[in-house]
């Protein structure tokens, strides 16, 4: 129930390496990002809700201080400093060179969303999307883009079928002129379609 990773391990590599295992971890959808960063970081993505953060999964640390030391950190051997690196370890504390994070069963397949509003309807829409959100199953996480161009949109990941997520955005769906895509596909593939790596 336990992954030993190591600090420079891209996210994709660690995605495919874990799959091949039965198993995942939630974190980030830049694939050349190193789990180091994302994590340290706290590790937000689309598994989020039902996961939780990359930091919410971490077991243990291997680190080398300012002092050169080389210590194996968890809640139990130093819970100060467990506490202070997850979420804030950004090289703060010393130097991560290894991760033991908590893994969960590799789920068989999850579903995508991209919904998208008008401009004109920008306002509404984030309005819906703040009001919805925090009561919205577990196993739904979403981001809200509201970019130049201009745009706005939302994208989103359920640990569940896609046949469920008509009903399940309706209240975002009810603002006017949203469009909703959606599909389902194996957890790898979509987390490699997240990626921009689905051609690979």
């Amino acid at each position: 129930g336990v992954a030993s990773i190591g600090a420079g391990a891209p996210l994709l590599n660690v995605y495919s390496a874990l799959a091949a295992h039965g198993a995942t971890i939630p974190a980030g959808s830049c694939p050349s990002v190193g789990v180091g960063g994302h994590a340290l970081g706290g590790g937000m993505g689309l598994a989020g809700r039902g996961f939780g953060l990359a930091l919410d999964n971490i077991v243990g640390f291997e680190i080398v201080t300012a002092d050169g030391a080389a210590r194996s950190v968890s809640r139990h051997t130093d819970p100060d400093l467990f506490w202070a690196l997850r979420g804030a370890g950004g090289g703060n504390f010393g130097i991560v060179t290894q991760f033991h994070f908590h893994v969960h069963p590799l789920p068989r397949s999850a579903s995508w969303a991209i919904m998208s509003w008008p401009w004109s309807e920008a306002s509404a829409a984030l309005e819906a999307w703040l009001a919805w959100q925090p009561h919205a199953t577990e196993k739904f996480s979403s981001v809200f883009h509201v970019e130049t161009g201009p745009s706005v949109s939302l994208t989103g990941q359920y640990l569940g079928p896609v046949s469920d997520l008509p009903d399940l955005l309706g209240p975002l769906r009810d603002v006017p002129g949203a469009h909703l895509s959606s599909g389902q596909e194996g957890y790898l593939a979509l987390q490699m379609l997240w990626a921009g790596c689905s051609d690979r």
